[in-house]
Protein backbone atom coordinates (compact mmCIF):
# COMPACT_ATOMS: atom_id res chain seq x y z
CA UNK A 1 0.00 0.00 0.00
CA UNK A 2 2.97 2.24 0.74
CA UNK A 3 4.77 1.60 -2.29
CA UNK A 4 1.15 2.24 -4.21
CA UNK A 5 0.95 5.95 -2.77
CA UNK A 6 4.33 5.98 -3.13
CA UNK A 7 4.54 5.66 -6.79
CA UNK A 8 1.19 7.52 -7.40
CA UNK A 9 2.30 10.41 -5.30
CA UNK A 10 3.02 12.95 -8.28
CA UNK A 11 -0.57 12.15 -9.39
CA UNK A 12 -1.97 12.59 -6.27
CA UNK A 13 -0.80 15.81 -5.64
CA UNK A 14 -1.29 16.89 -9.41
CA UNK A 15 -4.98 16.13 -8.66
CA UNK A 16 -5.07 17.92 -5.25
CA UNK A 17 -3.79 21.09 -6.64
CA UNK A 18 -6.28 21.03 -9.71
CA UNK A 19 -8.97 20.50 -7.05
CA UNK A 20 -8.51 23.57 -5.45
CA UNK A 21 -7.90 25.70 -7.98
CA UNK A 22 -11.56 24.30 -9.60
CA UNK A 23 -12.77 25.65 -6.33
CA UNK A 24 -11.45 28.84 -6.29
CA UNK A 25 -12.54 29.44 -9.65
CA UNK A 26 -15.85 28.04 -8.65
CA UNK A 27 -15.98 30.51 -5.71
CA UNK A 28 -15.00 33.19 -7.31
CA UNK A 29 -17.51 33.31 -10.52
CA UNK A 30 -20.06 32.43 -7.51
CA UNK A 31 -20.86 28.92 -9.06
CA UNK A 32 -22.12 27.39 -5.95
CA UNK A 33 -26.16 27.92 -5.56
CA UNK A 34 -25.78 28.06 -1.71
CA UNK A 35 -22.91 30.55 -1.92
CA UNK A 36 -25.56 32.35 -4.40
CA UNK A 37 -28.33 31.65 -1.93
CA UNK A 38 -26.60 32.77 0.81
CA UNK A 39 -25.31 35.76 -0.09
CA UNK A 40 -28.72 36.83 -1.87
CA UNK A 41 -30.20 36.26 1.85
CA UNK A 42 -27.60 38.27 2.82
CA UNK A 43 -28.40 41.11 0.83
CA UNK A 44 -31.90 41.01 1.85
CA UNK A 45 -31.31 41.44 5.08
CA UNK A 46 -29.83 44.95 4.53
CA UNK A 47 -31.14 47.72 4.33
CA UNK A 48 -31.42 49.76 1.06
CA UNK A 49 -28.48 52.33 0.96
CA UNK A 50 -29.51 55.89 0.88
CA UNK A 51 -28.18 57.72 -2.32
CA UNK A 52 -28.18 60.78 -4.51
CA UNK A 53 -30.09 60.60 -7.90
CA UNK A 54 -30.67 63.74 -10.58
CA UNK A 55 -32.76 63.50 -13.65
CA UNK A 56 -30.77 63.47 -16.90
CA UNK A 57 -31.90 67.47 -17.71
CA UNK A 58 -31.55 69.89 -20.95
CA UNK A 59 -29.01 72.44 -21.05
CA UNK A 60 -27.57 75.04 -23.41
CA UNK A 61 -24.01 74.01 -24.56
CA UNK A 62 -22.42 77.21 -26.27
CA UNK A 63 -22.18 76.62 -30.21
CA UNK A 64 -18.11 77.24 -31.22
CA UNK A 65 -16.78 77.04 -34.65
CA UNK A 66 -13.64 75.34 -34.69
CA UNK A 67 -11.82 75.55 -38.07
CA UNK A 68 -8.25 74.25 -39.19
CA UNK A 69 -5.02 76.65 -40.41
CA UNK A 70 -1.45 76.86 -40.14
CA UNK A 71 1.10 79.24 -38.65
CA UNK A 72 2.70 81.59 -41.79
CA UNK A 73 5.01 84.21 -42.03
CA UNK A 74 2.98 87.26 -41.28
CA UNK A 75 2.36 89.07 -44.32
CA UNK A 76 4.19 92.24 -45.89
CA UNK A 77 2.56 95.10 -48.17
CA UNK A 78 5.44 96.75 -50.00
CA UNK A 79 5.21 100.57 -50.47
CA UNK A 80 6.66 101.97 -53.81
CA UNK A 81 7.02 105.09 -55.43
CA UNK A 82 5.85 106.06 -59.08
CA UNK A 83 7.91 109.11 -59.41
CA UNK A 84 11.97 109.58 -59.07
CA UNK A 85 12.78 112.44 -56.65
CA UNK A 86 14.23 113.00 -53.66
CA UNK A 87 12.71 112.71 -50.42
CA UNK A 88 12.22 115.80 -48.75
CA UNK A 89 9.96 114.78 -45.87
CA UNK A 90 10.12 111.55 -43.96
CA UNK A 91 6.95 111.54 -41.12
CA UNK A 92 7.32 107.38 -40.12
CA UNK A 93 9.97 105.71 -38.06
CA UNK A 94 10.30 101.79 -37.72
CA UNK A 95 7.88 99.99 -35.72
CA UNK A 96 5.12 103.12 -36.01
CA UNK A 97 1.81 102.23 -36.61
CA UNK A 98 -0.27 104.01 -39.16
CA UNK A 99 -3.41 103.98 -41.01
CA UNK A 100 -4.76 103.81 -44.60
CA UNK A 101 -3.98 106.91 -46.39
CA UNK A 102 -2.11 108.48 -43.75
CA UNK A 103 0.93 110.51 -45.04
CA UNK A 104 4.46 107.89 -45.20
CA UNK A 105 6.71 111.14 -47.02
CA UNK A 106 6.66 113.44 -49.21
CA UNK A 107 9.21 113.05 -52.40
CA UNK A 108 10.09 116.23 -54.57
CA UNK A 109 9.92 115.07 -58.08
CA UNK A 110 12.47 115.50 -60.25
CA UNK A 111 11.18 117.49 -63.20
CA UNK A 112 10.69 115.73 -66.57
CA UNK A 113 9.58 115.69 -69.89
CA UNK A 114 6.17 113.32 -70.93
CA UNK A 115 7.29 110.12 -71.11
CA UNK A 116 5.18 107.80 -73.63
CA UNK A 117 4.01 104.25 -72.91
CA UNK A 118 2.72 101.41 -75.27
CA UNK A 119 -1.52 102.68 -76.25
CA UNK A 120 -4.25 100.21 -74.47
CA UNK A 121 -5.68 97.37 -76.95
CA UNK A 122 -9.07 97.57 -78.36
CA UNK A 123 -11.97 96.94 -76.54
CA UNK A 124 -13.18 94.15 -78.83
CA UNK A 125 -9.55 92.60 -77.94
CA UNK A 126 -9.82 89.09 -75.70
CA UNK A 127 -7.76 90.84 -73.28
CA UNK A 128 -9.38 93.92 -72.54
CA UNK A 129 -13.02 91.96 -72.16
CA UNK A 130 -11.07 89.78 -69.79
CA UNK A 131 -9.49 92.21 -67.58
CA UNK A 132 -12.57 93.84 -67.04
CA UNK A 133 -14.85 90.71 -66.47
CA UNK A 134 -12.12 89.49 -63.43
CA UNK A 135 -12.24 92.79 -62.47
CA UNK A 136 -16.44 92.89 -62.24
CA UNK A 137 -16.26 88.88 -60.47
CA UNK A 138 -13.65 90.35 -58.04
CA UNK A 139 -15.54 93.79 -57.08
CA UNK A 140 -18.84 91.80 -56.91
CA UNK A 141 -16.95 88.86 -54.40
CA UNK A 142 -15.89 91.80 -52.31
CA UNK A 143 -18.99 94.14 -52.00
CA UNK A 144 -20.80 90.27 -50.82
CA UNK A 145 -17.74 90.49 -48.24
CA UNK A 146 -18.47 93.81 -47.12
CA UNK A 147 -21.91 93.21 -46.93
CA UNK A 148 -21.16 90.93 -44.26
CA UNK A 149 -18.74 92.58 -42.34
CA UNK A 150 -15.74 90.35 -43.40
CA UNK A 151 -13.36 93.17 -45.11
CA UNK A 152 -13.05 96.95 -45.05
CA UNK A 153 -14.53 100.07 -46.77
CA UNK A 154 -11.14 100.55 -48.21
CA UNK A 155 -10.91 97.57 -49.65
CA UNK A 156 -14.21 97.52 -51.39
CA UNK A 157 -13.05 100.46 -52.57
CA UNK A 158 -10.06 99.87 -53.95
CA UNK A 159 -11.81 97.13 -55.97
CA UNK A 160 -14.42 99.13 -57.37
CA UNK A 161 -11.56 101.80 -58.22
CA UNK A 162 -9.52 98.38 -60.08
CA UNK A 163 -13.20 98.09 -61.85
CA UNK A 164 -13.74 101.59 -62.99
CA UNK A 165 -10.14 101.96 -64.58
CA UNK A 166 -10.81 98.16 -65.65
CA UNK A 167 -13.83 99.67 -67.57
CA UNK A 168 -12.17 103.01 -68.72
CA UNK A 169 -9.16 101.01 -70.29
CA UNK A 170 -12.27 99.21 -72.18
CA UNK A 171 -14.05 102.59 -73.13
CA UNK A 172 -11.05 104.02 -74.55
CA UNK A 173 -9.08 101.42 -76.33
CA UNK A 174 -11.00 102.35 -79.51
CA UNK A 175 -9.54 105.94 -79.63
CA UNK A 176 -6.20 104.50 -78.72
CA UNK A 177 -6.43 102.07 -81.62
CA UNK A 178 -5.44 104.42 -84.04
CA UNK A 179 -1.97 104.90 -82.43
CA UNK A 180 0.67 102.94 -80.88
CA UNK A 181 1.73 105.24 -77.85
CA UNK A 182 -0.15 107.77 -75.40
CA UNK A 183 1.63 110.07 -73.17
CA UNK A 184 1.42 110.27 -69.15
CA UNK A 185 3.29 113.70 -67.76
CA UNK A 186 5.34 112.89 -64.79
CA UNK A 187 4.35 115.54 -62.04
CA UNK A 188 6.66 118.58 -61.44
CA UNK A 189 6.95 119.53 -57.51
CA UNK A 190 6.09 117.97 -54.24
CA UNK A 191 4.43 114.47 -54.29
CA UNK A 192 2.88 113.02 -51.18
CA UNK A 193 3.39 109.06 -50.64
CA UNK A 194 0.64 107.99 -48.31
CA UNK A 195 -0.32 104.59 -47.09
CA UNK A 196 -1.95 102.09 -49.00
CA UNK A 197 -3.16 99.90 -46.07
CA UNK A 198 -3.41 99.82 -41.93
CA UNK A 199 -0.34 98.04 -40.75
CA UNK A 200 2.95 98.75 -38.87
CA UNK A 201 5.91 100.49 -40.39
CA UNK A 202 9.11 98.02 -41.16
CA UNK A 203 12.34 97.65 -43.46
CA UNK A 204 12.82 101.14 -43.67
CA UNK A 205 14.43 101.53 -47.02
CA UNK A 206 15.05 105.38 -47.11
CA UNK A 207 15.75 108.53 -45.21
CA UNK A 208 14.97 112.19 -45.51
CA UNK A 209 17.43 114.04 -48.22
CA UNK A 210 17.77 110.48 -50.27
CA UNK A 211 17.26 110.07 -53.85
CA UNK A 212 15.08 107.63 -55.04
CA UNK A 213 14.80 106.64 -58.33
CA UNK A 214 10.94 105.53 -59.88
CA UNK A 215 9.46 102.27 -58.79
CA UNK A 216 11.62 101.74 -55.79
CA UNK A 217 10.03 100.27 -52.69
CA UNK A 218 10.44 103.01 -49.88
CA UNK A 219 9.22 100.73 -47.10
CA UNK A 220 6.76 97.89 -46.09
CA UNK A 221 3.75 97.54 -44.13
CA UNK A 222 2.82 94.65 -42.07
CA UNK A 223 1.39 93.83 -38.85
CA UNK A 224 4.60 94.16 -36.78
CA UNK A 225 4.79 90.18 -36.45
CA UNK A 226 6.93 87.45 -37.47
CA UNK A 227 3.86 85.23 -37.98
CA UNK A 228 0.49 85.13 -37.91
CA UNK A 229 -2.10 82.49 -38.45
CA UNK A 230 -4.20 81.67 -41.59
CA UNK A 231 -7.68 79.80 -41.00
CA UNK A 232 -9.48 77.80 -43.80
CA UNK A 233 -13.17 79.56 -43.66
CA UNK A 234 -16.26 78.54 -45.64
CA UNK A 235 -18.83 80.95 -47.06
CA UNK A 236 -21.41 79.90 -44.65
CA UNK A 237 -18.47 80.79 -41.33
CA UNK A 238 -18.57 84.79 -42.61
CA UNK A 239 -21.97 85.45 -40.84
CA UNK A 240 -19.72 85.06 -37.66
CA UNK A 241 -16.24 85.61 -38.87
CA UNK A 242 -15.50 89.50 -39.15
CA UNK A 243 -12.82 91.86 -39.07
CA UNK A 244 -12.25 92.49 -35.64
CA UNK A 245 -13.60 88.90 -34.17
CA UNK A 246 -11.72 87.86 -31.07
CA UNK A 247 -10.39 84.07 -31.56
CA UNK A 248 -8.51 81.35 -29.74
CA UNK A 249 -5.80 79.52 -31.38
CA UNK A 250 -4.71 76.19 -30.49
CA UNK A 251 -1.06 75.04 -30.91
CA UNK A 252 -0.69 71.58 -29.33
CA UNK A 253 -0.79 72.54 -26.04
CA UNK A 254 -0.32 75.96 -26.33
CA UNK A 255 -3.43 78.61 -26.46
CA UNK A 256 -3.09 82.07 -28.24
CA UNK A 257 -5.87 84.72 -28.43
CA UNK A 258 -5.56 86.20 -31.49
CA UNK A 259 -7.94 88.44 -33.67
CA UNK A 260 -8.99 88.45 -37.63
CA UNK A 261 -7.09 91.03 -39.33
CA UNK A 262 -8.68 90.46 -42.77
CA UNK A 263 -10.15 87.82 -44.99
CA UNK A 264 -9.90 87.31 -48.20
CA UNK A 265 -11.56 85.14 -51.36
CA UNK A 266 -9.95 82.30 -53.21
CA UNK A 267 -11.18 81.24 -56.37
CA UNK A 268 -10.26 77.80 -57.40
CA UNK A 269 -9.71 76.51 -60.82
CA UNK A 270 -13.51 75.05 -60.78
CA UNK A 271 -14.62 78.73 -59.89
CA UNK A 272 -15.80 77.61 -56.13
CA UNK A 273 -14.83 80.51 -53.68
CA UNK A 274 -13.54 79.42 -50.33
CA UNK A 275 -11.64 81.59 -47.91
CA UNK A 276 -8.79 82.39 -45.83
CA UNK A 277 -8.70 84.39 -42.82
CA UNK A 278 -5.41 86.22 -41.18
CA UNK A 279 -4.93 86.33 -37.80
CA UNK A 280 -3.28 88.75 -35.71
CA UNK A 281 -1.58 87.21 -32.78
CA UNK A 282 -1.81 88.62 -29.31
CA UNK A 283 1.88 87.06 -28.67
CA UNK A 284 4.50 85.19 -30.54
CA UNK A 285 4.28 81.91 -29.14
CA UNK A 286 7.23 80.00 -27.68
CA UNK A 287 8.29 77.29 -30.21
CA UNK A 288 6.01 76.71 -33.07
CA UNK A 289 7.13 78.00 -36.13
CA UNK A 290 5.80 78.93 -39.84
CA UNK A 291 3.75 75.54 -40.83
CA UNK A 292 2.96 74.96 -37.41
CA UNK A 293 -0.61 73.41 -38.02
CA UNK A 294 -3.02 75.26 -35.62
CA UNK A 295 -7.01 75.62 -34.72
CA UNK A 296 -9.50 78.63 -34.36
CA UNK A 297 -11.71 78.15 -31.74
CA UNK A 298 -14.69 81.31 -32.31
CA UNK A 299 -17.02 81.27 -29.71
CA UNK A 300 -20.34 82.61 -31.75
CA UNK A 301 -22.41 83.64 -29.01
CA UNK A 302 -25.15 81.54 -29.69
CA UNK A 303 -26.40 77.87 -27.82
CA UNK A 304 -28.26 74.50 -28.69
CA UNK A 305 -29.70 72.56 -25.87
CA UNK A 306 -28.07 69.32 -25.05
CA UNK A 307 -28.79 66.36 -23.04
CA UNK A 308 -26.79 66.14 -20.08
CA UNK A 309 -25.68 65.28 -16.46
CA UNK A 310 -23.81 65.78 -13.79
CA UNK A 311 -19.88 66.01 -14.85
CA UNK A 312 -19.94 63.54 -11.10
CA UNK A 313 -22.08 60.97 -12.23
CA UNK A 314 -19.97 60.30 -15.13
CA UNK A 315 -17.84 56.81 -14.05
CA UNK A 316 -15.47 54.70 -16.48
CA UNK A 317 -14.99 51.38 -16.34
CA UNK A 318 -11.26 49.34 -17.05
CA UNK A 319 -11.20 49.61 -20.76
CA UNK A 320 -12.03 53.68 -20.53
CA UNK A 321 -15.71 53.66 -21.80
CA UNK A 322 -18.50 55.78 -19.77
CA UNK A 323 -21.61 54.69 -18.35
CA UNK A 324 -23.49 55.59 -15.61
CA UNK A 325 -25.55 53.77 -12.42
CA UNK A 326 -29.55 54.51 -12.89
CA UNK A 327 -32.07 53.88 -10.10
CA UNK A 328 -35.48 52.22 -11.43
CA UNK A 329 -38.14 50.92 -9.28
CA UNK A 330 -35.50 51.83 -6.38
CA UNK A 331 -32.50 49.46 -8.19
CA UNK A 332 -29.62 50.36 -9.13
CA UNK A 333 -28.86 49.61 -12.37
CA UNK A 334 -26.18 50.33 -15.16
CA UNK A 335 -26.24 52.15 -18.58
CA UNK A 336 -23.21 53.00 -21.25
CA UNK A 337 -23.74 56.35 -22.46
CA UNK A 338 -21.69 58.01 -25.34
CA UNK A 339 -19.97 61.21 -23.34
CA UNK A 340 -19.69 64.58 -25.38
CA UNK A 341 -18.27 68.14 -23.97
CA UNK A 342 -18.24 69.39 -20.82
CA UNK A 343 -21.07 72.30 -19.80
CA UNK A 344 -19.96 73.77 -16.36
CA UNK A 345 -20.65 70.87 -13.86
CA UNK A 346 -22.27 68.95 -17.08
CA UNK A 347 -21.11 66.77 -19.39
CA UNK A 348 -23.15 66.53 -22.26
CA UNK A 349 -24.77 62.83 -23.36
CA UNK A 350 -24.78 62.31 -26.94
CA UNK A 351 -25.86 58.98 -27.01
CA UNK A 352 -27.07 56.41 -24.29
CA UNK A 353 -29.67 58.23 -22.02
CA UNK A 354 -32.90 59.35 -22.31
CA UNK A 355 -34.32 62.38 -20.90
CA UNK A 356 -35.29 62.41 -17.21
CA UNK A 357 -33.45 59.33 -16.37
CA UNK A 358 -32.59 59.10 -12.72
CA UNK A 359 -28.27 58.93 -12.48
CA UNK A 360 -26.52 58.17 -9.32
CA UNK A 361 -24.38 61.78 -8.91
CA UNK A 362 -23.10 60.71 -5.27
CA UNK A 363 -21.06 58.18 -4.05
CA UNK A 364 -21.19 54.46 -5.47
CA UNK A 365 -18.69 52.66 -3.16
CA UNK A 366 -20.29 48.96 -2.68
CA UNK A 367 -23.37 49.38 -4.98
CA UNK A 368 -23.61 46.82 -7.43
CA UNK A 369 -26.36 46.50 -10.46
CA UNK A 370 -29.90 45.08 -8.96
CA UNK A 371 -29.00 47.06 -4.99
CA UNK A 372 -31.82 48.30 -3.59
CA UNK A 373 -31.77 51.89 -2.77
CA UNK A 374 -33.79 54.55 -1.41
CA UNK A 375 -33.90 58.01 -3.21
CA UNK A 376 -32.56 60.97 -0.58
Amino acid sequence: MKIAIRQNQPVLVGGLLLLGLALLIAVSYHLFPLLRWARHQFQLSQPPAAVTAVAAGVVDKPLRLVRPGSLEQAQLLPVYTEYAGTVARLYVVPGQAVKAGQPLLTLEAVTAPPVAKPALPPAGQPASRASHENAQQEFERYQKLYELGAISRKQLEAAAARLKAAQESQDSAPAASGSTQSVVDVPRGPVEVRAPADGIVTGLMTAQGKSVPSGQQLMSLGSGQELEAVISLEQSDLYVCRLGTAVTLQLGEQTVAGQISGIYPEVAEDQSVTYRAHVKLAGQPAGPTSGTPVQMVLETGQTVPVLAVPSAALQQDAAGSYFVYTVTDNTVGTQPVAAGETVGDFTEISAGLVPDTLVLSGAVDGLRPGAAVVLQ
